[in-house]
């Protein structure tokens, strides 16, 4: 008990001696020591003493009378050795007694830590080829407050090479610390989040936001008046987004769609009056609206002419109309040529006269010839008007075999004329596939007096290739700088109808290279495990 810390265990008589006592186990037989101090020993130390006790050697030894140790002290083995294999016995023999009992009173062990991380240098990243997946980074903590998850969202979709970038009008409801855009922002950050991180907490009460503000907006909308139509403009913008992510159902899009232009046929040119950003909106969704008038087979409001040649909304706006603008107006009669063809399909004209079902048929061809015509000179004036700026370059062997053409496009504007460009694309293969659908249906070759005979079946097909060729040699632009088409929801409709076009040349035989590399993107877009925007599995998905 010299020089060591802690608690004493010598016996009393060592105690009061100052002296180290010396523990022995077992107990000492009469050999080992003097006749009389065996003697002593045996009278003063009880019998079950030498049984549960360590007997003082010193004392003995000293002839001296022992007088013994508490009776609750807990005796210490001093080799600490010994201290941590009994430890280490003691912990085992709980953890088997665990697993025959089935207990589960302890956590289990933690995992083993994993390897390190290798660096490993990986191939130049290249435009047309798309980059290995990486994984995952592991979610934060699912309770945030409302400006961590903007602040998130605006991180992920900050390369401008997104619809949603730093640009889109929706981010501008953050400027309202209170409204109906503000809770709808609020709801799509959230559920943003937690689709990205795979957080169910979080995805959940996104969800319930979405709920709560799709209840407000729809009670706006029944009132007589709309006092902030600027306000609700931008609300069906951002739960339109919203349904890009999630999808709650198939055709949710296109109903926020169908929704906003009949709102902006209810209220009129005048609601572009009071407020400027509502024009900014309107041109914005214009292209969705069509786009969504057109998969529903429904009217388009907002293709008479006051929206259109007359230009009322940027009169009234006192802006200038821009040559995009140009080109919608001349798209917003599609829906419309639907519309006829399927009056044209309807069982009841079946059994009409064969003369009233070819004058139908004519006058189709008639407008779609009209439209084609349209958009070749609108093509001609943008470019000397706009004169954008295009670089054709040539891909390299791998990039080739991957994508299944030689060149692709490069613009110096990504939102401005490449996405003018693409939608023209889009525009022209929408009117061509439905030419070529009217022609294979009515069996038409012959048309009326005063129309030409051009173009010819063959021709159509050609420039339905040309068109959807044209996307995908535009498409590389939209990629991240991580090299994902994930975030570029902007080319979901461009990806399918140039797939519409490649598929029916891979008719009869394999996918083609280029048939694999545009559903390649529109699998990265739609994302692994829910990540991704649901909005790549259905939008337009009955023209592919």
């Amino acid at each position: 008990m010299v020089g060591r810390g802690g608690r004493s265990r010598a016996c009393f008589t060592c105690r009061q001696r100052r002296l180290k006592c010396v523990n022995s186990w077992p107990a000492p037989g009469p050999s080992d020591l003097p006749s009389n101090a065996a003697t002593k020993l045996s009278l003063h130390t009880p019998s079950d003493a030498d049984e549960t006790k360590p007997t003082c050697r010193r004392c003995a030894a000293a002839g001296l009378e022992c007088t013994g140790y508490p009776d609750d002290m807990p005796f210490i083995d001093d080799n600490p050795a010994s201290r941590l294999q009994r430890k280490d016995r003691s912990s085992r023999s709980r953890t088997v007694t665990r697993e025959r009992t089935g207990g589960t009173d302890l956590p289990p062990p933690p995992p083993p830590p994993p390897p390190p991380a290798r660096l490993c240098l990986r191939p130049t990243s290249s435009l047309f080829l798309a980059p290995a997946p990486t994984p995952a980074p592991a979610p934060p903590p699912s309770v945030l407050c409302e400006d961590v998850y903007f602040a998130y969202l605006r991180h992920e979709l900050r390369g401008g090479d997104s619809l949603l970038d730093g640009q889109w009008p929706g981010f501008s409801a953050l400027k309202h610390p209170d409204g109906l855009s503000r809770r709808c922002i609020t709801c799509f950050a959230v559920s943003f989040f937690g689709r990205r991180n795979r957080d169910h907490r979080v995805r959940d009460q996104g969800l319930r936001l979405y709920v709560d503000a799709l209840g407000e907006l729809n009670a706006r909308l029944s009132l007589p008046r709309d006092r902030a139509p600027g306000q609700t403009v931008l609300a069906i913008t951002i739960l339109t987004a919203y349904e890009y992510l999630t999808a709650t159902s198939p055709t949710a899009w296109i109903d926020h769609m169908l929704g906003l232009a009949t709102f902006f046929d209810h209220h009129g040119v005048d609601v572009f009056l009071h407020e400027r950003h509502v024009l900014t909106h309107f041109e914005g969704d214009r292209f969705s609206m069509i786009i969504a008038a057109i998969a529903a087979r429904r009217p388009f409001r907002l293709s008479s002419n006051q929206w259109t040649t007359q230009s009322l909304p940027w009169r009234r706006a006192r802006a200038p109309k821009s040559q995009r603008q140009y080109l919608l107006d001349l798209a917003s009669r599609l829906p419309g040529m639907y519309l006829t063809f399927m009056e044209y399909r309807r069982p009841q004209k079946t059994s009409s006269p064969s003369a009233q079902k070819a004058e139908l048929c004519h006058a189709l061809e008639s407008d779609m010839h009209d439209l084609l015509r349209g958009l070749h000179v609108w093509e001609q004036a943008w470019r000397r008007e706009d004169t954008p700026h295009i670089e054709e370059r040539a891909l390299s062997e791998a990039e080739q075999r991957a994508c299944g053409f030689a060149t692709g496009l490069v613009f110096t504007d990504i939102d401005g004329a490449a996405y003018t460009f693409v939608m023209y694309n889009i525009v022209l293969v929408i009117l061509l596939e439905l030419w070529k659908t009217v022609r294979r249906v009515a069996q038409v070759t012959v048309l009326p007096t005063g129309v030409d005979q051009e173009p010819s079946t063959q021709s159509l097909i050609a420039q339905a290739r040309g068109a959807a060729l044209d996307i995908c040699r535009t498409l590389p632009l939209y990629r991240s700088g991580s090299g994902s088409w994930v975030d570029a929801i902007q080319v979901v409709v461009a990806v399918r109808m140039a797939l519409v076009v490649f598929r029916q040349e891979s008719e009869g035989g394999g996918a083609s290279p280029c048939v694999v590399w545009l559903e390649g993107i529109l699998g990265q877009i739609t994302g692994e495990s829910g990540r991704g925007w649901e909005i790549g599995k259905y939008a337009m998905q009955e023209f592919g």
